[in-house]
């Protein structure tokens, strides 16, 4: 079956290559969740990109809102009209079947002149409050199957649902459709979360899958799709080095490449210095190294990167600071994934990951770490994470999917505390059963003096 891509290439991959040619796709969801961007950029995209018309109806809006508000996410629909490629039908009050008939005819003589490939309708649900539902599916099935498949135009129609509702208009539309797609929008302390439920979809190896994703004014829609572990390249024999010997001996030369490692410590134990010092040693190296903080500025970690004697003007090293009150999970996901994706780190290092846990529930904590997790490792970077907790007396989430993880723990030495630091687990090596000694000397340096 020949596919359409979306537009969205994210949904394309989870869709095994895109909507059926000719078929008739139902996108409904509550009010706001996303449903107008992600027709828009099937259309526009389609048009742009591989240069198929499109038509866009609607009900909801004018053409001058539409473009308004599409030109805010990168989609100048103008430009495509001049060059023929598109039009826009804007007929926001619907009164009578008779109405509705002329709109119709309208709609096709459009798609005619401009050998349409791609049609929107925005909204059915306009149209069956008027038709009633009967009608509705007679009008799907003679104007729509009859008038626009045969000539291989692909057709999204549009459906509001209220929330809490779980069948789509009056119940009839999705069981003569093509394919149906759910937007949901759940609400987190007090920021919003957007999901996406592909319930049906012919000609695709699709089984009932339910995702999240972000609406951002680079790419609209963005799905965050869920990371597949057999894609996964297992570890080579390459070792990234700590640059501290001795810790680099207790971990049987080094970090193994593309490993996620865990380091797990109370405040003040040397998490966050440990993690700066890994990281500058190995942009010091060549090693293209990113740094994301969920406790301090990017000025701030730069002071210390010079105070330990860096000058990283000249190293490939990059600093970023997330607010995590500021984002939901899936936002937050995608401001790191993007992040990524434009710098490319051979190396990353994520301080602070408690905080993360501040922002929802379990659940989504675990779906986004499991998926980050697994996405470097297809990656091969390698992803170090510090968490405050006393390990293992209380519970760290990451401590099942981590490759190595690293405790450091303050323990009472007579009349005063030192720090301590174990290898506690290593996929890639044997684990040493003895602490060291962690001492943080003068000027931030750490030295690491193994146990006899």
């Amino acid at each position: 079956m020949e596919k359409v891509p979306t537009g969205i290439p994210k949904l394309d991959e989870i869709l095994g290559g895109g909507f059926p040619r000719g078929g008739v796709i139902l996108v409904a969801g509550n009010p706001g969740a996303g449903k107008t961007i992600l027709a828009a950029k099937f259309i526009y995209e389609g048009a742009k990109r591989w240069k198929e018309p499109g038509v866009y109806l609607s009900f909801a809006e004018s053409r001058k809102d539409f473009y308004r508000y599409m030109r805010e996410l990168n989609m100048n629909f103008e430009e495509l009209e001049k060059r023929n490629l598109f039009r826009f039908i804007d007929l926001p009050t619907v009164i009578d079947e008779e109405a509705l008939t002329q709109i119709i005819k309208i709609l096709l003589d459009k798609v005619v002149e401009l050998r349409a490939k791609r049609v929107v309708i925005d909204s059915m649900t306009a149209m069956a409050q008027v038709l009633g539902k009967t009608k509705t599916r007679s009008l799907i099935h003679s104007s729509i199957f009859r008038g626009l498949k045969p000539f291989g135009v692909t057709t999204l129609l549009i459906a509001d649902m209220p929330y809490g509702a779980t069948t789509v208009g009056f119940g009839v539309e999705e069981f003569v459709v093509d394919g149906v797609l759910i937007l949901k929008m759940e609400r987190e302390k007090g920021l919003t979360r957007r999901l996406i439920e592909i319930r049906k979809m012919r000609g695709s190896p699709t089984s009932l899958i339910e995702m999240p994703f972000v609406i951002t004014p680079e790419k609209g829609i963005e799905p965050l799709i869920v990371e597949r572990p057999e894609r996964i390249i297992s570890f080579g024999e390459e070792l990234v080095k700590t640059g501290i010997h001795n810790l680099d001996k207790l971990l049987g030369g080094g970090i193994p490449k593309g490993a996620q490692v865990l380091i797990a410590g109370p405040s003040g134990s040397g998490k966050s210095l440990l993690s700066l010092l890994i990281a500058l040693h190995n942009a010091s190296r060549g090693t293209k190294t990113l740094y994301i903080s969920f406790e301090e500025p990017p000025a701030q970690m730069r002071m210390k990167a010079n105070a330990l004697g860096y000058d990283i003007s000249k190293l490939p090293i990059s600093f970023v600071s997330l607010n995590v009150t500021t984002y939901t999970y899936d936002l937050l996901m995608y401001q790191i994934i993007r992040s990524i994706e434009e710098y490319k780190p051979q190396i990353i290092i994520f301080d602070g990951v408690t905080q993360i846990t501040k922002i929802g529930g379990v659940r989504e904590f675990w779906f986004s770490s499991v998926n980050l997790f697994t996405m470097l490792k297809r990656l091969g970077i390698t992803g170090i994470f510090t968490y405050a907790a006393n390990y293992p007396e209380e519970h760290v989430e990451l401590d099942t999917i981590a490759d190595v993880i690293i405790v450091l723990r303050y323990e009472r030495a007579k009349e005063e505390l030192q720090r301590r630091l174990i290898v506690w687990k290593h996929r890639g090596a044997a684990t040493p059963t003895k602490q060291a000694l962690l001492i943080i000397g003068e000027g931030g340096k750490i030295e690491i003096r193994p146990e006899k």
